[in-house]
This record gives C-alpha cells, structure tokens and sequence, in this order.
C-alpha cells in the first residue's frame, strides 16, 4: 500500500526566542485543532526528560501522527538554548484527499529519531540563529511521501468510547488504543507515552495510555453543573438603642411595679 502524501508539522523554538511554530500544512484549513493537539501532547515539556509521547489525532479527516521529545534525541544539535534543553514535536499531516495508513505504533516508537531528526534539522535549522523580527510564524510545509511505506501492519483496531471524559488505556495495550484511533469515525485526540493519567484530562484528551493504569477506565469530564449556594441565615435585626428605645423601656418597668 502506498504511504500516500503528509506534511510535516514541526514546533520547537529558536535560540534566541520563545518563537515554536516552524513548519505546518500549508493553507490555514485544521490548523487549529492541529494546533491545539501538538501543545496537548507536548505540554510544555512536562516529563519528557522520562521519555516521548506519542500522538495521533484527527477531526474525522486528515490525521496528524507524531512525536513529543526532547530535542537532543533527535541528533540534529539545536538542542539546548545555552542554558537549558529544549524539547520539540515533529509529526506528519495526512493531505485532506489522502487515505494512506498512518504508521502503526511499534515503527513510530521504533524510528521515531530517525525520521523526525531530519524534519527537525530541515525547519529549525531554517530560524534558528534568526532575530525575532525577522522569524516567520510558520514555513508553509508542501505535503510529500512521509518516511515509512505503509507496509508495517499493526494490531486490529477496536471501537473506541466517545462521549465525555478521557478513556485510559493500560500502557501495554497503547498499539491498541493507537490502531483504533486511526479507525475511528473521531474526534480523537490519543496520547500514547502519557506518564501520569491525571495529567490527561488537563490537556484536553479523548485517550491516553499512561504508565499508572493498569485497565481501561474512562476519567470523567469536569461537572458543569454548580452547586446552589446555601440560603444565608437571616439574622435578627439589632436592637434599636435610640431614646425612644430607652423611654418605651423605662414605661414598661415602671407599669410592672404599678400592677
């Protein structure tokens, strides 16, 4: 089966700037929702000194798979901005009339270095000593063959949950979870590598594999529903203290020595 085309969608800052979008689809169609999955798995770098993550997500369209990392995995330098590591997602967008497989987990985790460190040299190494002022916001990436061949098969895929809450995965089925995300009629946002499942409901997931689960479970969606406030107790009104007060006070006394 052909590979069909996908575009490379690269996120990873520059030396000298907090400027992360490199490359994406050219054309504005999905950005957004591509936007919102890459900082999803990505999630400002949290815990990828532990490993990578990684990401399949489509809106019942063009999938995009990829992977979150630390950039000196990828070999390619442009890894640390002097003082810190950076961390990176280099992933492929599938072309809107393309349904080719996207490749199945087992060769994603298995040549993940291989295939994003060039993408990852290629547009970084575009800006990477550039000023500010004359970084562009995002290289408009043309779509070509993506680097695996669409021969590797994976598991069969199984029905996915939908509905509200995040479906937990335990991590030795995430080839699973990965294959029927690619199946699935979507939206789905699935994170395989996750390390800690509370973390998936945050970042806004349909599903995740997560280190810390040991069966499927589904994490429930936030309550919209706000609990009434209880009544205030209405306290007594103060005692008036005024000379009126005092008088109607004095007058009663003075009627009860009288009886």
């Amino acid at each position: 089966m052909s590979a069909g085309e996908w575009a490379p969608v690269v996120y990873g800052r520059t030396l000298h700037h907090d400027h992360w979008w490199r490359a994406g689809p050219a054309g504005p169609d999905g950005l957004g929702w591509v936007r919102e999955a890459v900082r999803a798995v990505v999630d400002r770098g949290q815990d990828l000194d532990l490993g990578p993550r990684f990401l399949i997500a489509h809106r019942g369209g063009p999938r995009l798979v990829g992977v979150a990392c630390q950039a000196a995995e990828l070999g390619a330098g442009m890894d640390t901005d002097g003082g810190r590591p950076l961390y990176c997602f280099v992933g492929w967008l599938q072309e809107a009339r393309d349904r080719s497989a996207p490749p199945p987990l087992g060769e994603l985790r298995a040549r993940y270095r291989a295939w994003a460190g060039p993408e990852y040299a290629r547009w970084v190494g575009l800006d990477w000593t550039l000023p500010a002022h004359e970084t562009p916001r995002t290289h408009p990436a043309p779509a070509a063959p993506p680097p695996w061949d669409g021969t590797a098969a994976g598991p069969a895929p199984v029905p996915l949950r939908t509905g509200g809450g995040v479906e937990l995965w335990p991590p030795e089925e995430a080839a699973v979870l990965w294959a029927s995300a690619a199946a699935s009629a979507g939206p789905v946002t699935a994170v395989a590598g996750l390390r800690f499942s509370r973390r998936a409901r945050r970042l806004g997931l349909t599903h995740a594999a997560a280190d810390d689960v040991t069966r499927r479970q589904v994490l429930p969606a936030p309550s919209t529903e706000v609990a009434a406030r209880p009544q205030a107790v209405r306290e007594p009104p103060p005692r008036a203290d005024g000379w009126s007060a005092r008088l109607a006070r004095a007058a009663r006394r003075l009627t009860d020595r009288l009886r």
